[in-house]
């Protein structure tokens, strides 16, 4: 009876266990899904500045043949 009462124990422990794992699993696999959705906003902002500074660029070079044509 005793070892019964001992091993369902070990069962519910066991089974405890493994629901804390699962658990935090799912706390690790959220965090991971935060940064990552995170990390790809991010990229898109940056992907925003550079065409935005390839735009600058592209006027600042036209700007520059613009007055070298004028000289001419």
């Amino acid at each position: 009876m005793i070892a019964k009462s001992n091993m369902e124990r070990t069962n519910d422990l066991e089974k405890e266990n493994s629901i804390q794992i699962i658990k935090g699993k799912n706390k690790k696999t959220g965090f991971l899904t935060s940064i990552s959705s995170q990390i790809t906003e991010k990229q898109a902002e940056f992907i925003h500045v550079i065409e935005a500074w390839d735009k600058i660029r592209e006027a600042e070079i036209l700007a520059a043949l613009e007055i070298e044509e004028k000289k001419l």
